[in-house]
């Protein structure tokens, strides 16, 4: 029934929060701290997101249909695999969002926000006077990250451009699995 559309999205909402700090894995921190950011250091950031992300996103894919019959709502596994799509942006915004902020780049910091909340608003705006329910917010996010995205590849440095990599992982690792358990227990 439509009453249950506002539970079903609180309950989508409060997994892809999980699924998000386990895709971040305290990146975005790190990159800001991290005292010594070279080159290097910042691709093993990059490289642990994106493995991260692609962890994540494959965890909400594989356990929407499954969470869904625990909650005994069978809508949830259709939002939360909209949802999950949020999941591929993590690496693609994360790391050039974190050194903007670490290079004091605060309105640029500001504009990629205002321009993804302006998106998703109308998004859901929209999609929810036409009747999708839940599945609005959804694609609000969505639509948010691609917006997100794109103004983030448009203001971020050159240097934010980085291919990926594994060696240094564990140095970005170790206080990742910390800052994620921290926000995971503190979201709960």
């Amino acid at each position: 029934p439509e009453a249950d559309w506002g539970r079903e999205r609180d309950d989508a909402a409060a997994l892809i929060l999980a699924a998000n700090t386990i895709a971040n894995f305290g990146v975005h921190q790190h990159i800001v701290q991290e005292r010594r950011l070279t080159p290097g250091r910042y691709r093993a950031a990059t490289g642990v997101i994106v493995l991260s992300s692609l962890a994540a996103f494959a965890l909400v894919q594989v356990l929407a249909a499954p969470l869904a019959g625990f909650f005994r709502e069978p809508g949830l596994a259709a939002v939360l695999a909209v949802y999950g799509l949020v999941l591929l942006t993590v690496p693609l915004n994360t790391p050039a969002i974190a050194r903007m902020q670490r290079d004091m780049r605060f309105g640029a910091v500001l504009v990629i926000g205002v321009a993804g909340t302006v998106v998703q608003v109308a998004t859901a705006i929209w999609l929810a006077t036409r009747g999708h329910g839940a599945m609005s917010l959804a694609w609000a996010a969505v639509v948010e990250q691609g917006m997100v995205t794109l103004v983030c590849a448009l203001l971020r440095a050159r240097e934010s451009w980085a291919r990926p990599a594994i060696r240094g992982w564990r140095r970005v690792v170790g206080p990742g699995l910390s800052l994620s358990a921290a926000h995971l227990m503190q979201e709960m």
